[in-house]
C-alpha cells in the first residue's frame, strides 16, 4: 500500500477515576446490593497511576498513531495537557445512546467505541493498564486493512467466575458463523503459524474437535475498525444491545473480544509473533514485572490488577518507578 493510501490508525483508551466521589455516588445510585461484592470492589475501580505512562509509550513507542481518544464519565486526568490537538476528551454521553447511560459496565462501553464522532476507521484500543515498552510500527497493528493477532486454541473451564459464562456466549455466535474445519482447510498457514511457537501445539491438539473451543486470550491492547463493531449491532443486535442494557457486568453479556474471535474464526486477520506481548497479573511481588518493563524484551505489557495485591501503595510506586525508568520524558499530552 502506497504511502499516501496507508490509512490513519487512531488510539482508544478507556479510563476512570476510580476515587472520584460523584462518580462513587452515582454507581452506588444504580449498584443491586447482590453485585457489591464485585463491583463495588476497589480492586475493579483503583487507579495505578499508569495513564500517563501509555501516553508517554504512544508517543515515543508509536509516533505513527493518529488521534488518542480517551473515553471517560466526564472527568479529567489532572495531569493532561487538553490543549494538545491530539488528544480527545471523550464523555459517554458523547458516543453511547442515551438508553444505556448511565453505565458502569465496560462491555457497553466498548461496543460503542465505533461512534465516536471522528474516530478513523481501524484503530487500536487500550485499557489503562496495558502500556507500550518498546518501538511499535503500524504494521504491527495492522497489515492492508487486517488486523495482526494469534490464532491460538484454547479451552473454557466450566468453574467458578464471572467469565467463563460469557467466553461460552461469544463463542455459541462464533461456531454459529464459522465452520472450524473450513477454516483450517483454507488457512493452514494461519493455523499452524511458527510466529505463535510453542503454543501452536494447543492448535494441533485441538485440531480434531469439530468447533472452535475458545480462543487464547493475549489481554492486551486490540485492534478494531468500525466495520466490525457496525456488523455486530447489524447482525447480533440482540446480543449486543442486551449486554449494552445492563449497567454493570453480567453473565448473560458478551465482550469485546467476540470482535477479535469472529475475525480469529473467519481468517481475516495477519499472524504476529506471540512474543509481540505479554499479560501479568499484579501481586505483592511484582519483580518479574518489574524486569520485563526494564528489560523491555516485549513490545507491550499488560499490568492487570488483581486481590492478591494487599501492599497497593508500595507496589505502585514501584511499578510507576519502573515505567519511569524507561519513559523518563514527560510526552507532550502532559501538563
Amino acid at each position: 500500500m502506497a504511502e499516501n493510501e496507508r490509512q490513519k490508525t487512531d488510539i482508544v483508551i478507556t479510563w476512570v477515576d476510580g476515587s472520584d466521589e460523584a462518580w462513587l455516588k452515582e454507581r452506588d445510585k444504580y449498584l443491586p446490593p447482590e453485585k457489591r461484592s464485585i463491583d463495588a470492589s476497589p480492586v475493579r475501580y483503583r487507579d495505578w497511576g499508569l495513564l500517563k505512562y501509555l501516553l508517554r509509550s504512544i508517543e515515543k513507542f508509536a509516533p505513527w498513531a493518529g488521534n488518542i481518544y480517551i473515553v471517560t464519565a466526564d472527568q479529567t486526568p489532572d495531569f493532561l495537557n487538553t490543549s494538545d490537538s491530539r488528544v480527545k476528551l471523550v464523555s459517554h454521553r458523547d458516543f453511547i445512546p442515551k438508553e444505556y447511560l448511565p453505565t458502569f459496565s465496560s462491555r457497553s462501553i466498548e461496543f460503542n467505541l465505533h461512534r465516536i464522532p471522528g474516530l478513523s476507521e481501524q484503530f487500536v484500543y487500550f485499557n489503562d493498564d496495558t502500556l507500550l515498552t518498546a518501538p511499535t510500527a503500524e504494521e504491527d497493528y495492522f497489515k492492508d486493512g487486517l488486523p495482526c493477532d494469534c490464532h491460538i486454541q484454547n479451552v473454557i473451564a466450566p468453574v467458578e467466575g464471572p467469565m467463563p459464562p460469557v467466553l461460552m456466549n461469544d463463542m455459541r455466535i462464533v461456531n454459529n458463523k464459522y465452520s472450524k474445519r473450513e477454516f483450517i482447510k483454507n488457512n493452514r498457514k494461519k493455523w499452524f503459524s511458527l510466529k505463535y511457537g510453542k503454543n501452536v501445539l494447543r492448535n494441533l491438539l485441538l485440531k480434531k474437535w469439530d468447533y472452535f473451543t475458545g480462543f487464547y486470550d493475549t489481554h492486551v491492547a486490540q485492534t478494531l475498525t468500525k466495520k466490525m463493531l457496525g456488523d455486530l449491532w447489524k447482525y447480533e443486535f440482540r446480543a449486543v444491545h442486551g449486554t449494552c442494557l445492563n449497567k454493570f457486568k453480567s453473565t448473560s453479556d458478551i465482550n469485546i473480544w467476540l470482535c477479535r474471535y469472529l475475525y480469529l474464526a473467519s481468517g481475516e486477520f495477519v499472524p504476529r509473533k506471540m512474543s509481540f506481548s505479554r499479560y501479568t497479573e499484579l501481586s505483592d511481588d511484582n519483580s518479574r514485572i518489574i524486569d520485563c518493563i526494564k528489560g523491555q524484551k516485549q513490545h507491550m505489557i499488560c499490568v492487570n490488577d488483581t486481590s492478591r495485591c494487599t501492599d497497593f501503595e508500595n507496589q505502585k510506586k514501584l511499578l510507576c518507578d519502573a515505567f519511569e525508568s524507561i519513559l523518563p520524558e514527560k510526552s507532550s499530552f502532559e501538563k
